[in-house]
């Protein structure tokens, strides 16, 4: 192929890729819409009933572990450590929720819909390139190529549905604890300790040899500390009833994003950055921060709890 005709083709394949991740960007708003307000909303998270009260604790267990490996081995990758970028692909971002299946579904219906991207580079090469039809080893390139950017960026998009349940967990408990106790408890670990001293306090006054009134002035001066056991179990149970607050968090937060645009935002990040990725002929580059967020939240929390208890 001369040179010359290479470039147009490449042009026009490059051009067909915009064309059709531009149609893809112009489906969010009412992707968006119809999956993330209400009544839609509903009908997207109420798959979590079942199954999915088992898988959120899980991933909210390992979300954490992961967001420390993934930033080691990306540290590592940066240091020339070649094999660590595969690893980071490879490591799974923890189970997949029913939720999670039927919005990446949705996704792939409704915004990587048709056009698809093979018509809108055949399209363009009608257009720029006379008689260069699309050669069967580049479609089957570029749809690859497709493919595994979307399982990559999709994978990544899901983190920030658990992330999500994370950031909602520790309002929710700062909210508790405001409210309740008149403390500030940002998150299930604080909260739980809370509660263990308060037990821990209340069945030390009942116990009091001078009687409840009394028991109640000293232990006030002079509050018991939780051992070790029963700090265990006050976290457990609060993590326990976060875990079920956390498979239905979406009810909350989807339609609070769709309002302030955030999931507008964050899915057109990713195709942004899939487009690039593309073009490029380079690894999936989407890494919503979400995650990192909450991570930065549970270590503020555990911090915190540290220091009160």
């Amino acid at each position: 192929m001369p040179p010359q005709h290479f470039k147009q083709v490449e042009s026009a394949i490059h051009a067909g890729i915009q064309d059709y991740f531009a149609a893809c960007r112009a489906r969010v708003p009412g992707f968006v819409r119809r999956h993330f307000r209400y009544p839609g909303c509903w009908a997207t998270n109420r798959a979590a009933f079942g199954l999915d009260l088992l898988r959120a604790p899980l991933n909210l267990l390992w979300a954490p572990i992961y967001v420390c490996i993934v930033t080691v081995l990306w540290c590592a990758s940066l240091a020339g450590f070649q094999a660590a970028r595969q690893w980071m692909t490879a490591l799974p971002g923890g189970l997949t929720t029913r939720v999670q299946t039927q919005i990446n579904r949705a996704i792939q219906e409704e915004i990587f819909a048709d056009p698809s991207l093979k018509a809108c580079v055949v399209a363009r090469l009608e257009a720029l390139v006379e008689e260069a039809p699309l050669d069967p080893s580049q479609q089957d390139a570029l749809i690859e190529g497709l493919d595994r950017i979307v399982r990559d960026a999709l994978s990544q998009l899901m983190l920030t549905r658990t992330a999500s349940a994370d950031i909602t967990n520790t309002l929710l408990s700062t909210a508790a604890g405001a409210l309740a106790f008149k403390k500030f408890t940002p998150g299930g670990f604080g909260i739980g300790l809370l509660l263990a001293a308060i037990w821990v306090q209340e069945q030390a006054r009942r116990d009091f040899f001078l009687g409840d009134t009394l028991g109640g002035w000293y232990y006030h001066v002079f509050p018991p500390k939780p051992d070790a056991f029963e700090q265990a179990v006050g976290i457990a149970l609060v993590m326990m009833l976060l875990s079920v607050v956390a498979s239905f968090s979406g009810l909350l937060t989807d339609p609070f994003q769709a309002h302030t645009r955030l999931h507008q935002f964050r899915l057109r990040r990713m195709l942004n950055r899939m487009e690039r990725d593309l073009i490029q002929k380079s690894a999936s580059s989407f890494k919503p921060i979400d995650p990192y967020i909450a991570r930065i939240l549970e270590l503020f929390d555990t911090l915190k709890a540290q220091i009160s208890f």
